[in-house]
């Protein structure tokens, strides 16, 4: 079993992680160009560094078996935010892998926490808002103990990050725990809302990347089994335009 992005509603994958994570980068040549300049400019970061680390990280949280459980019919979890649990993973892996910046691990982490951000998809009529208070959140996280665990394996998850070690680097996946994952995000928290330095560079560097990610995740999702999303269709005419722009 190979660990899965997408399922369909019979609880098949429709979609591993890898070939979700192969179809974002391949947007990305043609998506990051059309921000590339402005994300250089506004941030000082490398665009194709940080945007491509965080396509390989960001949905780290659905290679958990209460992922799984919740689209397999084992028993649903309410509240369960997989990119609360990828951006406090990735922010754990970034910080100690030796190449990467504070900068940059914060920059992705928070990139990460925010690509299912409700504002960018105009689902604030559509939103049950209990689901998302951090109090409501964090209890769901300490209260899934065993469930909180990688899936398929630990080292089915670390097979596929190896697979896109030349694109990002060698990173350690850590085992995952209520712990580790409450511990980050309350810094992520910290840092993007309340410190008056980082609340400031929050906006300057990371809300550059959210769009693109967005972008490059959607068209990675046009392939999965099943209707496309719906988004995909503005990815695409955007692709389109940039294609003809070139020509």
């Amino acid at each position: 079993m190979q660990p899965c992005a997408y399922y369909d509603k019979n609880g098949a994958c429709a979609q591993s992680m890898t070939d979700h994570v192969r179809l974002m980068l391949k947007a990305m040549k043609e998506i990051l160009p059309r921000y590339e300049n402005r994300i250089k400019k506004v941030t000082g970061l490398d665009p194709e560094k940080i945007l491509k680390t965080a396509i390989v990280l960001h949905d780290l949280g659905k290679l958990t078996r209460v992922y799984h459980d919740n689209n397999t019919g084992k028993g649903k979890i309410p509240f369960y935010r997989h990119e609360l649990v990828s951006a406090a993973v990735s922010l754990q892996m970034l910080e100690s892998s030796g190449h990467y910046t504070p900068d940059e691990a914060r920059t992705i982490s928070l990139t990460t926490l925010h690509h299912h951000e409700p504002l960018m998809f105009g689902m604030l009529g559509n939103i049950n808002q209990p689901a998302l208070t951090p109090s409501i959140a964090y209890n769901q996280i300490t209260r899934l103990g065993e469930r909180l665990s990688w899936h398929p394996s630990k080292e089915k998850v670390e097979e596929f990050l190896n697979e896109f070690s030349r694109e990002i680097g060698e990173l350690e996946l850590p085992v995952l725990s209520a712990e580790l994952v409450t511990r980050n995000l309350s810094r992520l928290v910290v840092m993007a809302r309340y410190h008056p330095f980082y609340r400031r560079e929050y906006y300057r560097k990371v809300v550059p990347f959210v769009i693109p990610l967005v972008l490059c995740d959607y068209k990675g999702a046009s392939e999965r089994g099943g209707k496309k999303p719906f988004f995909t269709r503005y990815v695409d005419r955007m692709v389109e335009a940039a294609r003809n722009a070139k020509k």
